[in-house]
């Protein structure tokens, strides 16, 4: 199994996180955590079946992923290949022209919101396409097509704050550090990023605590990142893994 992984031009970057290529080799299953980007795939060969919540679902030739509040897992089929475009937070709106949330905790086709004929044009070339560099430079060329719009500056505004308090920020505080009230607040950033302020700081809070439990006692993680006790903290930890901290640290890192 392969994930190789690359960067956007210049130009692209303050829209997209990386550029990934997925060969599953003999095939794996694998589980992936909510993440704070939406994201685009192409197949390139093979086939991914998705499991959520009990539900299977096989991956169409393109697809967007929303974000979602639990783990996932990829059933990737030997000798698959799939691209993906990782959009950085809140920056897929400036390409996808459709409220965001409607793709929240979803996997769909991307054809309802971009033209087929368009998905075609980049599909076609990323099949011929001899590497991931040469996959990059395409998609670097088809987005930028796309003429990205604008982002809105008050959810950028609001992104920048989660992230700054690690995700440890009451959503009336923030609207109030916007001087906003909560209600409008709450229908710009579900449309521009695709999930609550409340969801996106969760899942900030909680990647964080992933992040950094290598090298410090979880307990202590849980705590500075304002769970009051052990049980509410096991209870979002599994929710967000679908495991227990013990099990999900001793089979390794996840994707």
């Amino acid at each position: 199994m392969q994930f190789l992984s690359s960067p956007p031009c210049p130009q692209l970057r303050p829209y997209v996180a990386n550029y990934l290529l997925i060969c599953s080799g003999a095939g794996k299953v694998n589980t992936v955590l909510p993440g704070t980007g939406i994201s685009l795939s192409f197949r390139l060969t093979g086939s991914i079946e998705h499991t959520n919540n009990d539900h299977v679902q096989t991956l169409g030739d393109h697809g967007i992923a929303g974000i979602r509040k639990t783990a996932q897992h990829m059933h990737y089929r030997p000798d698959s290949a799939w691209f993906l475009i990782t959009f950085q937070p809140g920056r897929a709106a400036a390409f996808i022209k459709a409220p965001l949330h409607e793709v929240n905790s979803q996997l769909v086709a991307l054809d309802n919101f971009i033209p087929a004929e368009k998905l075609r044009e980049l599909a076609d070339r990323l099949q011929s396409a001899p590497d991931l560099p040469a996959m990059a430079a395409l998609a670097d060329q088809w987005l930028l097509r796309l003429q990205p719009s604008a982002g809105d500056p008050l959810v950028e505004a609001a992104l920048e704050k989660i992230q700054h308090s690690r995700g440890q920020l009451r959503i009336t505080e923030l609207a109030s550090a916007l001087y906003i009230s909560k209600d409008p607040l709450e229908k710009r950033f579900r449309a521009a990023v695709g999930a609550t302020p409340k969801q996106y700081a969760t899942i900030v809070k909680l990647r964080h605590i992933i992040r950094q439990a290598p090298t410090q006692s979880l307990t202590s993680l849980a705590y500075e990142a304002g769970y009051f006790d052990q049980s509410h903290f096991i209870k979002d930890f599994r929710r967000f893994t679908g495991t227990t901290p013990l099990d999900f640290f001793a089979r390794g890192e996840e994707w």
